[in-house]
């Protein structure tokens, strides 16, 4: 697992984690940043990383929040997902997004 941090005055206000697969397992950017353009900025290296190293296609399990985010990188959602966790129904998306042509 690789990670991308963004930080601000000595704190962490967003990062993106991807493992070898392509796969993003966390993505967060602080509320207080959004809209700044820290989103981008650590997806770009993300993205930079995984075509460096050949990866196909990322993918991940997008939250209703940062669908809109990952739509506009060019993303598809694959399906819409209702994981339970603690007993409460979430919505998700399972998202794809080739590097190969």
């Amino acid at each position: 697992m690789t990670g991308f941090v963004a930080i601000k005055e000595d704190a962490v206000i967003g990062f993106m984690t991807i493992d070898m697969e392509g796969y993003i397992k966390f993505a967060f950017v602080s509320p207080f940043e959004s809209r700044k353009g820290v989103a981008t900025a650590i997806y770009n290296a993300l993205l930079n990383w995984a075509i460096e190293r050949n990866i196909p296609t990322l993918s991940s399990d997008i939250s209703l929040a940062a669908r809109p985010f990952f739509l506009r990188q060019d993303w598809q959602v694959v399906r819409q997902q209702a994981p339970v966790c603690r007993g409460i129904t979430l919505t998700n998306f399972h998202m794809t997004k080739a590097l190969t042509a």
